[in-house]
């Protein structure tokens, strides 16, 4: 954590004054919900929420097995969305402890691939989501429901890659979208085409 007005740094690690605070040392993505906890996935070893006012670390056990865990997102109802690098997308609700687990289908309705390398609310109860070979999904958080965008050779206005792996809403609603060796693609509000730049 950095503090603003000292200017200076505090660290934590996996092992402080002989116990473990953090699943992990490698930190791949951090969220705070609206009660100022801070979620953080870690490379191997699950979930770890922080409380800032008690100054306390907590282990979700429910996600306590060998993963690695790429990105969260939260959205508006306080519900935690986890992504994976090969286990597919994960729903954690902290008021039941409730976890549901998505993973890639067959159908053109479901998750297109369980590699989810980035996520974001676009709008209350609509998560889109990246995946690094099955492009993008938006997903109806409602009816769980998935709508694929995938590179397609012969459209120009497809999307450029199947692998995306930054997502970021601009003031106009307008979703931008990071690829591999493929520039950046833009989603216009209210269109169904896709804007490229390299």
């Amino acid at each position: 954590t950095f503090n603003q007005t000292k200017k200076t740094f505090h660290t934590f690690s996996m092992y402080a004054k002989n116990r473990q605070i953090l699943s992990s040392n490698h930190i791949s993505s951090l969220a705070e919900d609206k009660h100022g906890n801070i979620w953080i996935a870690g490379d191997g070893d699950g979930i770890t929420k922080y409380n800032l006012q008690l100054q306390q670390f907590t282990f979700l056990p429910q996600f306590h097995f060998d993963n690695y865990f790429k990105t969260i997102e939260i959205d508006h109802s306080g519900n935690i969305w986890i992504g994976t690098n090969g286990s597919g997308l994960y729903m954690f609700n902290p008021n039941s402890d409730k976890v549901t687990h998505f993973l890639a289908q067959n159908n053109t309705s479901g998750l297109s691939n369980n590699i989810i390398t980035a996520i974001k609310e676009i709008s209350p109860g609509t998560l889109a989501i990246a995946t690094d070979g099955g492009g993008i999904n938006i997903m109806n958080t409602h009816s769980e429901k998935f709508i694929r965008y995938l590179f397609n050779p012969m459209e120009t206005s497809s999307l450029s890659s199947n692998a995306v792996y930054s997502i970021c809403i601009d003031q106009d609603d307008n979703i931008w979208f990071g690829t591999f060796r493929e520039g950046i693609n833009v989603l216009r509000k209210n269109k169904e085409k896709f804007a490229f730049f390299s």
